[in-house]
């Protein structure tokens, strides 16, 4: 039987196919000919999945899966040992006494979880300056669907950002999310990290699938980390108005304390002669 239609039987209105799918975060659709009330079922790319039709109506003289028609059953299963499709619409199908057709295809998203996700600065070389606008961006590649993807910026343990994408394609794409900040004081040392969320919806996996960045480290002024007893800061032009250059040390049980350099920049006064013509 080839591409069976979906309608509501002729005088027969008893025609109702129930789908399970048979894996770890199992689910069940209930079609009826004439009410849909599908529900989500969500795949880990690369998984085996095996999902069953049956029908309790003493109508039905066949039911089948595709082109594949089987006589004389209440039921009837597809099985793939390793799901490596992104587009999945199998139809289940049955049909009745008076040869009409009902059929019922179930909701199958495939996802997967990112290869990688990283955290690295975006246009600038070399450390934060504290009161100057800084920018991360994090990285996440070869996760899919897109539009089910959060992603969250973590300060230490604090959420600092959020985000989502609008994206229809199920295959897996590149996506990045940028971070704009102005560090503070309280930011140097600071952990940033990225986290990739999948949120699939109430039948979806729990707990959320995800991964995790390592952490990008800030750390201020721009000579970096020494264990001499002096450091030397220096600026060849000095074009900052808010500068606080601030100098730590680290203890050996990872304790800080520091020291901000009070500076007051001022602009020299220029005499300018003028006339009036």
């Amino acid at each position: 039987m080839t591409n069976p239609q979906a309608f509501v039987p002729k005088g027969i209105h008893n025609c109702v196919l129930y789908v399970s799918l048979n894996m770890k975060y199992a689910s069940i659709l209930y079609i009826h000919s004439s009410l849909d009330t599908k529900q989500l079922f969500n795949i880990l790319y690369g998984d085996p999945v095996s999902v069953n039709c049956s029908t309790t109506s003493p109508d039905v003289i066949g039911i089948g899966w595709e082109d594949v028609e089987t006589e004389n059953v209440s039921d009837v299963t597809w099985t793939v040992d390793k799901l490596e499709y992104w587009n999945m619409n199998p139809a289940c199908f049955a049909t009745l006494k008076d040869n009409s057709q009902c059929e019922t295809i179930p909701n199958i998203t495939v996802y997967k979880t990112p290869d990688i996700v990283s955290v690295s600065t975006l246009n600038i070389s070399g450390p934060m300056v504290q009161g100057r606008e800084f920018q991360l961006i994090c990285n996440i590649i070869n996760v899919a669907p897109v539009n089910s993807l959060k992603v969250k910026w973590y300060r230490n343990n604090e959420t600092v950002h959020t985000e989502m994408f609008i994206d229809t394609s199920v295959t897996p794409k590149n996506v990045s999310s940028i971070l704009k900040m102005t560090p503070g004081k309280d930011d140097n040392g600071a952990h940033f990290t990225c986290v990739a969320e999948l949120h699939l919806g109430g039948n979806g996996p729990q707990p959320v699938p995800s991964e995790v960045s390592e952490p990008y480290i800030a750390t201020f002024g721009g000579v970096g980390l020494t264990t001499a007893p002096t450091v030397h800061w220096a600026v060849k032009k000095l074009e900052v108005w808010d500068l606080q250059p601030l100098c730590f040390i680290t203890l050996k049980n990872n304790d800080q304390c520091d020291k901000t350099l009070n500076i007051t920049v001022y602009s020299k006064y220029v005499n300018t002669a003028y006339s009036v013509l």
